[in-house]
This record gives C-alpha cells, structure tokens and sequence, in this order.
C-alpha cells in the first residue's frame, strides 16, 4: 500500500503549526487530566442508566428512569455508544457489546426508519465498531477487515434504505420501511442533508464488501445536488425527489443543509477525490459572498442571497471544525468566538439565536445537549492549541452537569431561559457530545495518532496498514480509518471488473422477458433506470441461495386461495423476514388463560423459533377478569380460542376468491372456535353435524358440525341468502364476543409497548378473516330488504355486535379507520342509539370511528337527529356529548405550521367558496333541536348526587382511579351497573377478594354502593364534554343566539352554586390522578374540569355584554357607585342587565375567580386559564368602572407579585398576565398610581424590565397598552396625570424614542408573514401602534429612518424593512375583510380602524419619494418586496 495513504488531508489540522493562544480570562488553563475524569464518569452515569432503565428501546428517558423508540428500534443507544466505549479505554465492555448487539438487533421489522438517521447512527455505528473490533481485543474472524459480523450487520442495514434511492433522479425518499420499502404515500420533500449524507457510510460499505452498489447511489444523489443549486451557488433546504424542484429556498449552513457541506469535505478526504472537494470550495465561495456577516451564517434567499433569517441554529456550530479540516483557521476561530459567546449567556446553545436581537427565538430555546461547539473545539485545539478551546470544554461539563444532570442520566434542556428539562437522552449525546469532550482533553488518544505509529494486519489479501490516524469522522462522530478502504478495494475492484466481464458475456444469451420479470420479483434491490441510474452487480450467488433455500420450507396451504394472502395464525408468516426460521411444534398449554386442569391434551400449531427457550412457545396470556358479560344463557369459558382449521380443512371454506392480502369477507372466514377439550374431536365431528339439540337445516349448515362452533364464512353467506335463523346466528356472537372483550380489557389495561399484531391474537384473526365485515352486515340487515321479507335484529344481538366491533376496534390496528370509510354504517349507527340497551355501546363505537374519521360527518344526515336526541335521557345526552365534541369542532390539521394565520386566510377563502363547514352545519342542526341547549345547562349545572355523601365518594373514587385509565373500562363498568338492575348478576364482574391479577379491581366491602358511585364518576366526567360543547357553540356562527340562550336558561348562576362544592373544591391530601399522570397532568378529571370552566368563561365574557351576569346584584351596585364617584357615565351594558339572571349569594362568579386566582401556587399551570378568563372580563371597549372593580380587590398587585417577586418562569403564565395586566391599566391613572407604589425601587423596575424583554412575543400587549395610555395621558391637562407622568418609571422608560425604537426593531424581526400566528400576530399590530402615534406627532420617516440605520449597523441592510413590508401587505389582505378583527383593533386602542387603514396605505406606497413609504428607506440592491404569500 502507498505510504502517502497514511497521510491523507484529513491529518492536516494536526501538521498545522500550534498557535498558542494566551490563557483563560482567570490566567488558568483547564486541567485537562482533571476534566477528562470528569467527562468519563459523565459518560457511565449516562450508559449506566441506559442499560439499566432503557435497554433495548433506543432511547433513554432520564426523568422517568425508562425507555422508548426513537429511531427504529435498534437499541440504538447501544450502537452509538460502541465506539465511545473503545476510545474511553473500556475494552471488556466493548467486547460484551457486541455479543450482545449481534444477539439483539433485528432489522427485519415493520417500521418507518428515517434513512438519513438510520445511515449515520446505525451503519456509521456499526462500520466504526467493525473496524476497532481488533484494537478492542475482538476475536476477529478470518478475512477481517473486509468481512465480519459487524460488518454484516451494517451491510444488512444499509440494503434496507436502498428502495429509498429508486426515485427518477436518484435522490432518496426521507423515509423507507424496514420491511416493504417506501410506503406509497412517502412524501417525496427530503432535506438537502438527507440526500447528500451518505457518501461517507456507503463508499466505506463498498470498498470493504466489494458492492459498489453504496458508493454509487451516494455519488448519484451528491452529484443531482450538486446539479440543482442555483446561478449564485447556494442550494436551498429541502427539494422534491421526484421532480428535483426545490421547496424550501431558504440557504444556509445549519439544520437541514448541514451535514452535506461537511460530507463534502470528509468524503473528499476519506476518498482521496479532487471533484468532492472542488464542489466544496465552490460551495464555500458562495456561502461567503452571501450568508456570511461579521463571521456569523445567515439564512438567505437561494436564488436573490437576500436575508430571510438572520438567525444562527445550534447545528451551525460544527462549521468551524469543518472550516479547520481546509485549513482556513483564522475564519474558523473567529466564527467559533462568536458561537461561544451564546454558550456563554444561556450555558449551552439554543436550537435558534435571533442575532440582531441578541436572544433565542420563540419555540427554539432548548439545547438537547448537542455535540457540534464542543467538535468545533476538539478540531481547532489540534489545529492551534489555543486554551481559549479548553475552557469551552470546561464550560460544557460545569453547564451539562449542573442543568442536565437528573438521577437518571442526562436530560435534554427544554428552554435555556429557566433550565426546564425534557424527558429524553438522545443517542448522539454519548456518540457524539461526551466523545468530543473526552477527545478534548485527551491529547494522546489513540484517535489523534499522527502516523508514528500504526498496525500491520495480514488478511487473505495480503498485508494492511491500519491505525495509522487520520479518522474521519462521520456526522454521528463514528471514526472511520480511511486506510481500512484499501485493505479490501485492491482484490474488490478485480472482482468487480471480472463480474462486469461475465454479466456482459451472459446478458446476451438471457431471456429480455424473464430478465425483466426477474427485476420485478422480490428480490435485492436494483437501480432505477433513468438520470439516477447507476451501475450494480446482479443479485449475489448467495442471495440467490438464501432465497432457494426459504423456497424449499414447507408451510401451510388452503385450496382456497395462496397462504400468503391468509396470513400466517399465531406467528407464523409467509415473508421473506421470518421464513428462514426455523419452525416447530408448541403445546397449547402455554397459551393457555389458566394453569392447565386435567389431562387436556394439547394442540399443535407453528410458530417462530426465535432462539429464546424460555419464549419460544408463549404469546402473552390473554387476562381474566373484568369483561363485557355475555347475554344470559351464552357460554363464556375463558379458554375458548379463536384457532385456525388444520391445513387439510380449509378447502371447506366457501368458492375461492382471487387472492389478495389481508383477504377479508367471505371465503376468508377459514377458522373455528374451539374449546380446548373439543379440539380432539374436531376433525371427526367435521361435516357430521352430530345431534346436539334440534337444529334447523340452516342452523347446522351454519355450525357446520365443527365441535359445535360456528363457522363466520358459512354464516355471512347463509346470511346472505335468507337462510340463517336467528337462534344459530345469536349463539355465534355470543360465543365471540365475552372472548374478545378480554383481550380487549388487556389490551387497555396493560402498561407496556406492544410489538405484534399477534399480541391479541382472536381480535386479530377475527378481523383478519372478514368478522368485522359480517358484524357491519348483521348490524345493517335491518336496513336491507331481501325477498320481501321485514328483517329484524333484538337489542341483545346489536349489543353483542356492537361489543365484539368495539373490541376489535381497541386491540386490531386499522378497523376503525376501515370503519370509519363506511359513511352509510357510521349513519347507521345513530339509529340505533334510540334503544336504551344499545346505546351505551353505539356511542363508544361511534365517538372512536368519528374521532379518526378522515371528512367529518353532518348530523343533518342522521335520520330523525331532532326526536333522536329530544328522547335521550338526562344520561344519555351526556355521553351524546362525547359525540358532539367530535363533530361540532372544526378538524385539526394536525401541524402547528398549519396554523398559521396564512393557512388560516386559504382555508377561510376556501370555506367561502364551498359555503359553511360540516361543523358549523352540525352546529345550527343542534341548535334548531328544541330545548337542547336547555337541557344542556341543566346538566352542566346539575349537582352531585349526595345519597353516598360526598366525603364517602372521594374516598371510594379516589381507590378508583389508579385503575380506571380509559373509557372503555369506565362504560364496561356502566354497562355492568345498569345490568346488575336487571339481572342482579354483579357477582361475575369482578375478581374474587384478594386477586393478584393485574388488572383487577381493587377490593372494596362497599359493593352496593359501586353501581351508583360509577353513576355519579359518569356523571363528573361528562360534566367536562358538555362545559365543551357550550364552549365551541359560544365561539361558533351563532354565537349571540347561544349567549342569549345560556343567559336565559342561568348557566351561569348554576356554575357559580357548583364552584365551591365541585369546580374547584377542596382535596384530600393525596391527589386523585389517572394512572401514568402526576396531579397537574391535564388527563385529571378535576384538572379538566377546572380548565374547561375557565374556557367556558372566558368564551361567554369576551367582547360580550352579558360578561356582567358573572356578578351579583350588590356587586353591579357597586360598579354604579364608581362611575358615579368618577363622574363618568354608567355603562350602559349594566344599565341593561337583566337582574333576575345573574349570580346570587354573597360573591359572583367573577370575585370566586380573583379569589382562587390570588391563593393559585406559583407554579401552578391554572394561572395561565384563570388569567385569560378575567382578562376577558377587560376586553373590549375599555370600561374605568371594570378596572376599578377589580383593582379594588387587589388584583395589579397580585400581578406584580407573580412577575416580579414569585419567580415565576412558565412563558405561558407570564404572557397570560402581561396581557391581563396591560387591559386593567390602560389609560387608568389610578393603575398606574398603583404599579408605581408597588415597583418602588429600581431594582424591581429592572426585575420588571428582565421579563418584559425576555420575549416580547408575550409582553408586547403591555407595551402597546402602556405606550396608548401615555399618548393619551400625555394630551391630558390634569394635576393627577401630571403627577403620574413625572413619578411612574415606567411610562418615563416607555416615553423615550430609544426605548420605543428598539421595541420596533425587535417587534418587527421577530415575525414574518410564513410564520403569524393568532398568537404572535399582536407584535405586527403593537408596531403599528407605535408608527401610528409617531404620525400623529409628524415624526413617522424619523422613525424610519432610525430603522433603516439599526440595519445598517447590525450589517444586513434591506432585510427588516423588507420584512415589515411584506408583513403590512399581509395585514392588509387579512384585516380588511374581516369585520371582528378590525373592531377588536378600534376597540382596544381607541383609534379608527380608518386611521389604521391610512397609516398601512402610506408605509405601502410605491413611490420612492415619498417620505413615509418603506420603499424610500430600502436600497435598490437589497429591494424584495414582491414575496408571493405562500406557504413553502
């Protein structure tokens, strides 16, 4: 091998001269001994607490000590860690690694894997490992380092994301299964990263396998990329694979492109290639001419390079070693200084840093312990030795340390403002961070070798230098030893030109047909043909041997159809995944619900050998105790099975149909249900239809004999054809349906991950074998008229079916979808709704279907929806409810980006064109129900049955809920109270005293009483669905009749008699919470139920009048006295209030509110409702007499209390009591009089200012508030206002042109058109407000042209007066047309929404001489102002 490979440019940073920088601010230099110790124990107590707490899930989650999935399922901590191990010096734990990944991990396994991520973390991971087995001391095996398990194993990883490339261009899908490919619904958007990551991986996998096949699909996708950027260079963020059209134009350096630049460079180096790296340095030219500002990366436009972001992303921070790696140091350190600078204000870099404002930027201020500063560091320290790197390695350990660290490892910083943790470890943290850190300190690692020393390891090919140094590392921090390539490339490369030779020779003679059928067989993936084609060696010798081989296995056959389209039972399925396998014989017994009576002889069937003895023959029991009850008289031994006929029988299923997957219907139906003692006898009793009772002719044909079970397939078809009497078709269903309610009451009540379908094996046959079709059928026959024949069904057959489609709904993935595509089945089943005995199951069917169902159904379409629930009892119409909260609120869409007020304005748009939306249909169909919304208030208001006592309900309910987590489990025992009225049978319901199972109820001596405790738990909770339901009708088209209604029927006097018993009554000391949740979890019932009477508040006080009937009658008097005291006139909105509806008692509504508002914990999340449900008390015209009434009751200074002294840090909380407080002093005197006697030192005032500049996002509504009322106070010749203006810092502080310049400045940076929301719209219209009173004051272009030199001097010129113009085009187009909107503007500022209008008609004008006009202040070069309004 050539000496000079030893050398390659990778080494470079180590050859520089060592510049040594001058020592840390305190003239020490870290101790790198002392920090390297540090770092390592860092590291176990993370790997520790993964092996300990989340092995093999992927994921660590430190903040409840457990695990879960991330990235596919590999146990993909382990992986990344392998390597980190080795360089840490733990060879043994290296060595017991890998034993155990090669036991372990499976990748044949139906999951959706990210191709990029799984490329960087597992084949990085495994390739690195592969490569330092021999240093760790692995027994390696003949031909190492070009073969090995490891090897294989990454080998088999990465021919799972090969489908991914088979795209028109060659770029990869973003997502491929593991097991089918890429599903067909894949979006067709990756990121640039995700396509141009993977050279590194794939050229290492091909050099040391000898399939190119790696290389060349990693080279074809770096090459379309390198073919799509733009004239001025720059490749924007993410692009269509399928049609090379960029979507997202934004260029840059960080999340989304980052990884390509840097894989351009490792490539470049790993690979010796000249081409890699030219691409690179043409990149680098434009990255510099264009994003690059005072050595910080913007974000530009792709195509204009004119600024769209000027926000640096955590993930730049791996530029300056890359920089480092081309030598351009100087650069590199500069930029890194700047990124340092961020690590140093918060101790650790947010995800987005707003750089011309100086903090992070809204939704991004977490740091989930990212690697790329600290493997900046690690690069430039071998490159310059400066201890100014040292110190951002100590600063990380003391920050990590001291914010992450939890008992459990580390956890992810989920805001770097108040050091709040989230619940997750990410894998990179002990690949990439710790490595790092540990490198840092580390100067003699093995990793830095310089090429004095190095390893001589003979192979079947001769010798091979490896060791040398100069690792490559790929963007998971996983070395690679780039002189391992050639070890295997020499002999691989001959191989490869003696296969083309002979592929050439044998294509000539091949059959054009069968070689295409052959590429359209399931075999080794291939190449597409096309731009992305590329070449690749045919399938392999030994593919084509492993795939005879699974061909000779026998399986079971039906004559039917193929066993493919069966699917396999219990296990056992026909796939390329699971057929080399070896298959043998189980007894039933270990299946078996009990422990196995008598001398029951056992059943065989197949399963997987999966290698485990211990499990090679249990599938999880299925539990006993609590189910549905059958129907008096039906059999419900719970060892009856669902099983499949043997092989030799299922030819006696009906005619065959084509063959298909996942067959359903009838010919599919191929099972029995037998009883373990019945299974012998089966076969003999086939066909025999042995006497068991008198039968008629159809019945028998419908039980066909078969052990006295029923057939579904015989039964739909005898169904169809009349033939079926009701007493066979009766017996069926109930013997199915106690079977399957317990594997549904397992299904919901087992706390762990479920892996299989098979997991619930009768409901997944069941479905499987077209059950779920025959129930729809029965259900429905009523509605089917055959040979003039009046079909009917009895409530006890609908109830069973209902149940067993419930069932099967909860344990069987993709039923309920399937149901919910059935529009004249989901119709259906309102109808039968009006009987008593079924209602209770239709209503959970029909609340799971509609809650997937993709359009939402129109109840104008449900046949007699008015008598329907006019004949509902008080009961049923709140379990109703549970319904209508699904079809009264408009879809989610399901992604907050769809939120967006720019969405919003396109789906309004569209609305208009298509008239009013399902849900606003449902909403007027209810409302025309006489006496609904009465009976609605009737039962929002109704109190608690007291005939147990209150203190004797706590205490039972609160045994309750560590157990009861679900509806299903809360209507089955519903269903068990009414039926113990009617067949007095409770006693099978529950487990006998002292039962262990874990899913029993817990014992109690008071079981009378359950029944009726379960009522009144029914009664609490559905309390919730209708507070909602009025919620949404509130807030929907017809709000006023809704008001009127809910005044008049006295909600709001009734919620007020509810607040101290129920709404908000006191607790016991310990807390009732559902199972999994703590107390504040919004899953608690009384959490719930306090936040939607909150809503509900806050939906009937805002911009309404009737927000006065939340008062009493001593209390309007007393808003009376305070105009009069003011000399100011009455509102006249309290002059018409009708007396006779509002509160009675001592206190309102309202005043309850302000008194548990002020008595609330600092920390508690119900501030944040509370404050929302009084300030919209405030809103709207503002009222002197309101603000009083609740100054009054010491309401500013418990404001203050909570921003200022309680160290309050939820933003949420906070931006709740900005807006609250900014209402209650607008233009009040007295406020301010008030805020300045309780801020009355500068060190509070300056506490204050901390939290209103800490975001504005969520105190721009004071800004604006205080900014109004000093214009106004300002205009105003009164000795009090006088006083207030020359005492009140904060009107001073607010008054000077600075102060409101930069509020400008940062209002404006902060939002841009893609991104408005409902919520941060308020920044657009608070600078407005600003503008509009410069105008008054004929100083609008000073304050432009102070603008347009704050840009000048953070050096991105054009960009914010661009973005403020395209944001006035926006508010043009959505306030407009919107006649709310514009009034909620003109009332809450007191200026005419004609004067807005003007004001946003001069900033827009087009003329350039105009000295108001935006256009005048925007340099031609920079001028972009034409940015169509679309979503990217």
């Amino acid at each position: 091998m050539p000496f000079r490979l030893l050398f390659p440019l990778g080494l470079l940073c180590a050859l520089l001269p060592l510049h040594h920088g001058a020592p840390g601010p305190d003239g020490s230099v870290p101790d790198s001994a002392h920090y390297r110790e540090r770092v390592k124990a860092m590291f176990y107590h993370a790997y520790d607490s993964y092996l300990e707490n989340a092995f093999p899930y992927d994921e660590l989650r430190p903040l409840t000590c457990d695990g879960h999935d991330t990235w596919g399922s590999f146990s993909l901590t382990l992986i990344d860690a392998l390597d980190t191990l080795l360089i840490l010096g733990n060879v043994s734990e290296f060595q017991r690694v890998v034993e155990v990944l090669q036991d372990n991990v499976d990748f044949d396994i139906d999951v959706n894997a990210s191709v990029f991520e799984t490329n960087i973390r597992v084949v990085g991971g495994l390739l690195s490992a592969h490569l330092l087995s021999k240093k760790a001391g692995v027994e390696v095996e003949a031909g190492w380092p070009c073969s090995g398990p490891l090897l294989r194993m990454a080998e088999e990883a990465a021919r799972k994301l090969l489908p991914a490339f088979q795209t028109p261009t060659g770029m990869p899908y973003g997502t491929v299964n593991l097991l089918h490919g890429v599903n067909p619904g894949e979006t067709p958007v990756t990121c640039t990263a995700g396509i141009g990551t993977f050279i590194v991986e794939f050229a290492t996998l091909s050099s040391l396998t000898g399939d190119p096949v790696f290389e060349d699909v990693a080279r074809v996708a770096l090459t379309r990329l390198w073919e799509s950027r733009s004239d001025i260079g720059l490749v924007g963020n993410h692009i269509d694979v399928l049609t090379g059209k960029w979507v997202a134009q934004d260029a840059g350096i960080g999340a989304g492109v980052d990884s390509y630049f840097e894989y351009l460079v490792k490539g470049a180096i790993l690979l010796q290639d000249r081409k890699l790296m030219a691409m690179f340095l043409e990149y680098n030219k434009a990255i510099r001419n264009y994003t690059r500002f005072d050595d910080w990366y913007l974000w530009v436009q792709m195509y204009k390079g004119t600024v769209s972001m000027p926000v640096f992303q955590s993930l730049e921070a791996y530029w300056p070693g890359l920089q480092s790696l081309i030598g351009d140091i100087d650069n590199a350190m500069r930029t890194f200084l700047n990124y340092y600078t961020v690590w140093k204000q918060f101790g650790g870099l947010p995800e987005f840093y707003n750089i011309p404002q100086g903090y992070t930027v809204e939704k991004r201020e977490g740091y989930p312990l990212r690697p790329e500063l600290i493997e900046s560091a690690m690069y430039l320290y071998r490159a310059t030795g400066d201890p100014t790197l040292l110190e951002l390695g100590r600063d990380a350990v003391e920050s990590i340390e001291k914010i992450s660290k939890v008992e459990c490892g580390f956890a992810t910083i989920k805001d770097l403002r108040d050091h709040k943790l989230d619940n997750r470890m990410e894998s990179f943290f002990l690949a990439e961070t710790v490595k790092y850190l540990y490198l840092l300190f580390d100067p003699t690692n093995f990793i830095h070798n310089n090429g004095s020393t190095f390893d001589a390891v003979i192979t079947p090919y001769g010798e091979c230098i490896l060791g040398a140094g100069g690792y490559i590392f790929n963007t998971e921090a996983h070395p690679i030893d780039p002189a391992a390539l050639h070890c295997c490339r020499r002999l691989k490369e001959e191989q490869w030109e003696v296969e083309d030779l002979m592929r050439e020779f044998y294509s000539l003679k091949r059959n054009r047909s069968r070689f295409q059928k052959k590429r359209m067989s399931s075999g080794p993936w291939e190449p597409p043909a096309g731009p992305g084609t590329f070449s690749s060696p045919e399938n392999h010798d030994q593919a084509r041997e492993k795939k005879a081989g699974k061909q000779k296995i026998s399986l079971l056959s039906c004559p039917s159809q193929p066993f493919t389209s069966k699917l396999a039972l219990l296990g056992q399925l026909a796939s390329s995944s699971t057929n080399r396998r070896e298959i043998r014989e189980c007894p039933l017994r270990d299946f078996d619900l009990e422990e196995p009576r008598g001398n029951a002889e056992p059943m065989a069937f197949k399963t997987e050998d999966t290698g485990n003895t211990a499990s090679r023959c249990h599938l999880p029991r299925l539990r006993g105790g609590l189910h549905f009850p059958a129907a008096p008289g039906a059999r419900t031994d719970p060892a009856t099975r669902l099983v499949p006929l043997p092989s030799a029988h299922w030819g006696r299923c009906g005619s065959p149909p084509p063959p298909r997957r996942n067959l359903r219907g009838p010919g599919a139906a191929c099972f029995l249900f037998v009883r373990r003692g019945d299974m012998a006898e089966a076969p003999a009793a086939a066909g025999a239809g042995a006497g068991r009772g008198r039968r008629s002719a159809a019945t028998v044909a419908a039980w066909g004999g078969w052990g006295g079970r029923p057939r579904p397939g015989n039964i739909l078809l005898q169904l169809r054809q009349g033939q079926l009497t009701g007493r066979g078709l009766v017996r069926a269903v109930q013997e199915i349906s106690p079977l399957l309610s317990m594997e549904a009451m397992a299904f919901v009540t087992e706390d762990r991950k479920l892996t299989q379908e098979t997991t619930y094996p009768n409901t997944y046959i069941f479905d499987l074998f077209g059950g779920v079709d025959l129930l729809v059928e029965i259900l429905m026959r009523p509605t089917i008229s055959i040979r003039g024949q009046k079909l009917k069904i009895s409530d006890e057959m609908s109830k069973d079916c209902l149940s067993i489609l419930y069932n099967t709904c909860v344990c069987t993935e993709g039923v309920t979808k399937r149901l919910a595509e059935k529009n004249d089945f989901v119709i259906f089943l309102f109808t039968l709704m009006t009987s008593k005995k079924t209602f209770l199951q239709t209503a959970t069917l029909i609340e799971d279907i509609l809650g997937v169902k993709k359009e939402m159904i129109r109840l104008d379409e449900v046949p007699n929806l008015s008598s329907l629930v006019s004949n509902f009892d008080q009961q049923q119409l709140a379990n109703f409810c549970r319904i209508l909260a699904v079809t009264i609120s408009e879809m989610d869409t399901g992604n907050d980006d769809k939120h967006t007020l720019l969405a919003k304005n396109a789906q309004h748009k569209k609305s208009l064109s298509l008239g009013p939306s399902a849900a606003e249909i449902n909403q007027a169909a209810l409302l025309s129900i006489p006496g609904f919304v009465e009976r609605l208030c009737k039962l929002a208001t109704r109190k608690v049955s007291e005939s147990t006592g209150t203190a004797s309900f706590l205490q039972e309910l609160e045994e309750w809920y560590t157990w009861l987590d679900n509806a299903l489990v809360l209507d089955a025992l519903m269903r068990v109270a009414n039926e113990e009225s009617e067949h007095n049978q409770a006693s099978t319901v529950f487990p006998p005293p002292g039962s262990s199972e874990e899913n029993g109820l817990p014992h109690t001596s008071a079981r009378t009483q359950l029944p009726q405790s379960m009522k009144i738990m029914h009664e609490i909770m559905y309390k919730l669905e209708v507070l909602y339901v009025l919620c949404v009708l509130l807030m929907g088209r017809q709000r006023n009749q809704v008001h009127r209604m809910i005044a008049e029927f006295k909600l709001i006097p009734g919620l007020n008699n509810l607040f101290d018993k129920l709404i908000w009554r006191k607790h016991s000391a310990s807390a009732l919470v559902l199972h999994g949740h703590n107390q504040n979890c919004d899953c608690s019932p009384d959490i719930t139920l306090k936040i939607q009477f909150l809503r509900l508040l806050q939906s009937f006080s805002d911009h309404h009048e009737n927000k006065y009937l939340l008062l009493n009658n001593q209390e309007l008097n007393e808003l009376s006295a305070i105009s009069l005291k003011a000399n100011i006139p009455e509102v006249e909105a309290v002059l018409n209030t009708d007396r006779s509806l509002v509160c009675d008692g001592k206190r309102g509504l309202l005043t309850r509110l302000l008194q548990v508002m002020k008595k609330e914990p600092a920390e508690s999340s119900f501030r944040f409702w509370q404050a929302r449900a009084v300030e919209s008390f405030l809103r709207g015209t503002t009222s002197y007499a309101d603000q009083m009434f609740l100054l009054k009751r010491g309401l500013l200074e418990h404001i203050l209390y909570c921003i200022v002294d309680s160290e309050c840090k939820s933003r949420d909380v906070l931006q709740s009591y900005f807006d609250l407080l900014g209402e209650l002093m607008k233009f009040n005197v007295d406020a301010f009089k008030r805020f300045n006697k309780y801020i009355n030192t500068d060190a509070k005032f300056q506490v204050f200012l901390k939290q209103i500049n800490s975001s504005l996002v969520d105190s721009n509504m004071l800004v604006r508030c205080v900014t109004l009322s000093l214009d106004r106070f300002e205009n105003q010749v009164d000795m009090k206002v006088a006083e207030v203006l020359s005492e009140c810092r904060l009107l001073a502080y607010i008054s000077q042109v600075p102060t409101q310049m930069s509020f400008l400045f940062r209002l404006i940076n902060i939002i841009h058109v893609q991104t408005l929301t409902q919520e941060n719209v308020s920044c657009l219209n608070t600078s407005l407000v600003i503008l509009m009173l410069a105008r008054r004051k004929e100083r609008l272009p000073l304050y432009l042209r102070l603008l347009q030199r704050m840009e000048h001097s953070k050096k991105y010129p054009g960009f914010l007066l661009n973005n403020f113009h395209n944001l006035l085009r926006f508010w043009q187009q959505h306030y407009l047309h919107k006649d709310k909107d514009s009034t909620c503007l003109e009332n809450s500022s007191c200026i005419s929404f004609s004067y807005w209008k003007e004001t946003v008609s001069i900033l827009l004008n087009p003329d350039r001489q105009s000295p108001s006009a935006l256009v005048s202040y925007i340099e031609e070069p920079y001028m972009d102002i034409d940015r169509d309004f679309t979503e990217e």
